[in-house]
């Protein structure tokens, strides 16, 4: 019996203990923030490189926020932060400025029977990793990689036509989009530079292989973000059904999608509804070229709704079927309502650090109004451009 309990206790002694440190997501880059609700930046870095150093813990990194509980362990923090939390014990500071200013790791109550030694090893190791000048490596590189764009660097993004005001090469702007993107780089004074690609597919796989590092406007899918890290929001669109009035006087019937079964059905080749499709058996399904053709072949009564998106449909419409704007009409109640991102390829190395500026710069424009105006002025922009075909 007494065998049984020293092995027991030995077996416990020697397994891995699990170290849960919680993160401030508060906005202090480049030393705590968080991305996707992860945390990161250069305190981060710190730590792993320290528990990297301990075979009998292992490292859990999550989120500080205001559904943390049971938040025993927190790092950084800094002496002028000890007043928010209950913290009865601090290890060594992992970064220095002032005595004000430093970083801890901290601890608000004793968390496992452990905790003693734990602190001790943390520190041995800031304080050989201090001598060895590794932390001060860590900050120097990290510090680069976040300043890689510098006053006056220029970017280029990848674009694909979109619709006369989304994204178009025949707007001096380049459309809606472009001009959201280059206001927000703005803020962080990176220059943009658009390059075109003729079909959004090609687009696609230049960014999944690394050839085009940013790119732009797209959908959030499981694919992709295997391949793409997504910027914040840009605008949301809404995919509607449109239909001839004439062929149904009472309206088409669509609560779900598999009422959609009795009707022939016009898309976009390429688009991420057609997975929907296959999924829910709608296999009355025409793939069209471009949203023109699509228009074009429910004029002709091949299918009898098209899906597009509001804007781009009506931009379609205007510009290449201004005669039949009365004659087609869309059901109220939306088929999808979608995100649009700007993606930053994986396969690029600057691609964090690239979108981290830009999801500053667009919360900059979305608070001081410089989107509100953009997308009020597109209006009369689009107006123009018709008047003058």
């Amino acid at each position: 019996m007494y065998r049984y309990f020293l092995l027991s206790l030995l077996s416990v002694l020697l397994h891995a203990t699990e170290v849960k440190i919680y993160v401030p997501c508060h906005d202090s880059k480049p030393y705590a923030y968080c991305i996707d609700n992860k945390p990161t930046g250069v305190s981060v870095d710190i730590l792993k490189a320290i528990f990297e150093k301990f075979e009998d813990y292992t490292l859990t990194l999550l989120p500080l926020d205001d559904n943390s509980t049971n938040v025993k362990i927190i790092a950084p923090i800094t002496q002028n932060q000890l007043t928010g939390f209950d913290v009865i014990d601090l290890t060594e500071p992992i970064l220095e400025n002032n005595e004000s200013n430093a970083l801890y790791i901290g601890f608000s109550e004793i968390s496992f029977f452990k905790q003693k030694h734990l602190i001790d090893k943390i520190n041995l190791a800031i304080e050989i990793m201090h001598s060895r000048k590794q932390i001060e490596d860590i900050f120097e590189d990290y510090k680069q990689k976040y300043e890689i764009y510098k006053e006056g660097k220029e970017i280029e993004i990848g674009l694909y036509n979109w619709g006369e005001k989304m994204v178009s090469e025949k707007i001096e702007t380049f459309g809606l989009i472009p001009e959201i993107i280059t206001a927000a780089f703005h803020e962080k004074n990176i220059k943009v530079k658009y390059n075109f690609f003729e079909h959004y597919n090609y687009l696609y796989l230049m960014g999944k292989w690394g050839k085009v590092c940013a790119s732009g406007p797209w959908l959030k899918t499981f694919e992709r973000k295997n391949y793409f890290y997504f910027s914040d929001n840009l605008f949301t669109t809404i995919e509607h059904l449109y239909y001839l009035k004439e062929v149904f006087p009472n309206a088409i019937k669509y609560d779900h999608l598999n009422d959609l079964t009795e009707y022939k059905i016009g898309g976009v080749s390429g688009m991420f509804y057609e997975k929907s499709f296959k999924e829910n058996k709608l296999m009355r399904y025409s793939s069209y070229p471009t949203h023109k053709d699509a228009i074009k072949g429910l004029l002709a009564q091949e299918v009898d709704i098209v899906i597009s998106e509001t804007h781009h449909f009506e931009t379609t419409q205007s510009l290449y079927f201004p005669a039949e704007e009365k004659s087609i009409v869309f059901h109220p109640k939306p088929l999808f309502t979608k995100g649009n991102y700007l993606t930053f390829s994986k396969s690029c190395p600057e691609s964090e650090v690239l979108r981290e500026q830009f999801n500053h710069g667009l919360d900059i424009i979305q608070k001081n109004g410089v989107l509100d105006q953009i997308f009020l002025k597109y209006d009369e922009k689009i107006k123009k451009l018709i008047n003058n075909l």
